[in-house]
């Protein structure tokens, strides 16, 4: 099956492209289900089918069972479509080749389609079926409008030219956008020069805690100064709960830590667990992004005692302690 949120976005983009790559191929098929001069079904000469259908009535089309679906432009889409759709790959016929396909230009960085996916390459997800471990595999794949061979160089000057570097980078490279809420905490922000993935160093770490049962977070940092003598604050990871008692996230934060700070705890002393989450009704995190002026980051150093330390701002007229 292959979808579009609306039949004119699928007719005059989507399936046009399908039907003149299937009619250059030479394949034999009937085309059925004729509307509006669109065929909706695609029946080989093997008996396999192919369906056209508009993703704004889900109802509509989770009947069948599927071997595999293609969803252009995702971005589009509620992560609902994502997950109701995988529930129907489940075609006896095809049960060693089921896959589900997502094609999508590059949404901002807080869309589902990021946040399920925020790096390229292979992942595998183990999933605990009564007791049995199944794996779920799953690969995104970035590409680059400079790479198409079809796209002219005015075309990329012009995308240049018109918007910022950025939103470019995001165009043309494939990157997730960033978007900004409201005004900015700190007006001198810029996405390419404050947002990267820096290393995890041995030395002291930061967790920055916002306790709440609505939307708890937790951000571990770390800050130092590099041979240039420059000061560094960077935000390594940060961790959202979601209608979440205290305790419960506070053991998210502590596996968090196991997995992505294992060296530092190895190497730290005065390390706190359990015992660090404060009394406080109502917290506040002290800084979020990723900052860093330095040059070459990589070639900072310091001498600080590697340890976990716990830093928790909190707002006075909620608070108890």
């Amino acid at each position: 099956i292959i979808l579009r949120r609306s039949l004119p976005k699928l007719h005059d983009s989507t399936e046009r492209i399908f039907l003149e790559v299937l009619e250059r191929s030479g394949e034999l098929f009937t085309a059925r289900e004729m509307r509006d001069g669109w065929p909706h079904r695609i029946i080989y000469g093997n008996g396999s089918e192919i369906a056209f259908r508009e993703t704004k009535d889900l109802g509509r089309f989770l009947g069948p069972e599927y071997g595999w679906y293609l969803i252009d432009e995702a971005q589009e889409e509620p992560q609902d479509t994502f997950r109701k759709l995988n529930g129907r790959l489940r075609l006896p016929r095809a049960a060693k080749f089921l896959r589900g396909m997502i094609c999508t230009n590059p949404p901002p960085d807080k869309h589902w389609i990021a946040k399920t996916w925020p790096k390229p390459g292979r992942e595998v997800k183990g999933i605990k079926v009564r007791g049995k471990e199944i794996k779920l595999t799953y690969r995104m794949i970035r590409s680059s409008t400079y790479d198409n061979p079809f796209l002219s160089s005015e075309y990329i000057a012009g995308i240049l030219e018109g918007n910022t570097e950025a939103e470019a980078r995001r165009i043309l490279d494939g990157h997730y956008g960033f978007q900004q809420e409201g005004d900015p905490v700190y007006p001198m922000f810029n996405l390419l020069k404050h947002v990267g993935d820096p290393e995890t160093r041995i030395m002291t770490t930061y967790r920055v805690w916002d306790f709440g049962f609505r939307r708890p977070a937790c951000t571990w940092h770390q800050m130092f100064r590099c041979k240039q003598r420059t000061l560094h604050w960077v935000a390594l990871r940060e961790l959202l709960g979601e209608n979440q008692e205290a305790h419960d996230f506070a053991k998210s934060v502590i596996e968090q830590t196991k997995i992505g700070f294992l060296d530092v705890l190895k190497a730290g002393r005065n390390l706190f667990w359990m015992g660090e989450m404060p009394r406080v009704p109502s917290a506040r995190i002290a800084v979020l992004g990723r900052l860093s002026a330095c040059p070459d980051p990589r070639r900072a150093k310091t001498r600080t005692q590697p340890r976990v330390a716990l830093v928790c701002t909190s707002n006075t007229r909620n608070s108890r302690t």
